[in-house]
């Protein structure tokens, strides 16, 4: 068993079995991430992570959480971080979508049965699409209204 963990492996000449990955790749994959967070940011600027108008929660907690004065910021920053990270993910994946709601269903309802009952065969041929339509376009307005919240 000490030669099959000692020595190279067969397949790959040179490599142990059992050495961790390079480092090169684990840098790879955190520039990854950093650039898919940065391009979101910039894709989504009005998303309530970015938009200090649309942090309900994360006001909240840090003026009951964060002290006033430099050392207790200091001596408390491990508390009142954790906690401001995780309101800011309620803040924009649970309280913003559920204010936005209303109005998106009132987009989906609107868009989809506009001109109702103008002709009314040709309404009861598009009654199914369009109600297959609904939620299609209450997601869509739903995304929208969440992260780009300036044009609507």
């Amino acid at each position: 068993m000490r030669e099959f963990l000692t020595h190279p492996s067969p397949a790959r000449p040179g490599i142990s079995p059992l050495r961790p990955p390079e480092m090169s790749s684990i840098r790879k994959h955190l520039a990854i991430l950093a650039t898919l967070a940065l391009a979101a940011a910039a894709l989504f600027p009005g998303c309530a992570v970015i938009e200090k108008d649309n942090r309900h929660l994360t006001k909240a907690v840090g003026e009951i959480l964060v002290p006033e004065g430099t050392t207790l910021k200091v001596a408390t920053s491990p508390v009142w971080v954790t906690a401001g990270i995780v309101t800011l993910a309620a803040d924009g994946l649970v309280l913003n979508p559920v204010f936005k709601a209303p109005d998106a269903l009132d987009d989906s309802l609107t868009w989809s049965f506009m001109g109702f009952a103008t002709f009314w065969p040709a309404e009861i041929v598009l009654i199914v699409p369009r109600a297959v339509a609904v939620p299609v376009i209450f997601v869509g307005s739903e995304i929208a209204r969440c992260s780009i919240p300036y044009v609507f």
